[in-house]
């Protein structure tokens, strides 16, 4: 239950991220609110279907949507030195952060980075009991 649950939250980090980017493209949305609070938004909402979904997302979707994420990324910014800045401060943004630095938001991403991948490619033992 709490893997399942841990799977969603990073997909809802990963969903907040990717539309938090493009809805920040939009001026005049960008202009009334901060887009980075979707990051949270989306977040909550995969513990929510992460509590009450007994839908189970495969490997290969969450390694296209990891793959999505960062294409989006090049293809909005443009910039592949944007991908070293804009997560770090959509993160600060996102949660209040403020006191972070740059490369300590970062370091952070990358933490949350290999959390989530852990927690997707850890064996399910309810699944093989299940068999």
């Amino acid at each position: 239950m709490a893997l399942r649950i841990g799977k969603y939250l990073f997909l809802g980090l990963a969903a907040g991220y990717l539309w938090a980017a493009l809805l920040g493209h939009w001026t005049w949305l960008a202009m009334r609110i901060n887009t980075s609070w979707l990051i949270p938004v989306f977040l909550l909402l995969g513990a929510v279907v992460g509590l009450l979904s007994q839908m189970d997302v495969s490997k290969t979707v969450f390694l296209s949507i990891e793959i999505l994420i960062p294409a989006a990324f090049l293809f909005i910014y443009r910039d592949p030195s944007a991908m070293t800045v804009i997560p770090a401060i959509m993160l600060r943004e996102a949660f209040g952060l403020r006191f972070l630095s740059l490369l300590q938001g970062n370091v952070f991403i990358i933490l949350l980075l290999l959390i989530g991948n852990l927690l997707w490619f850890w064996p399910d033992n309810n699944k093989a009991a299940n068999l």
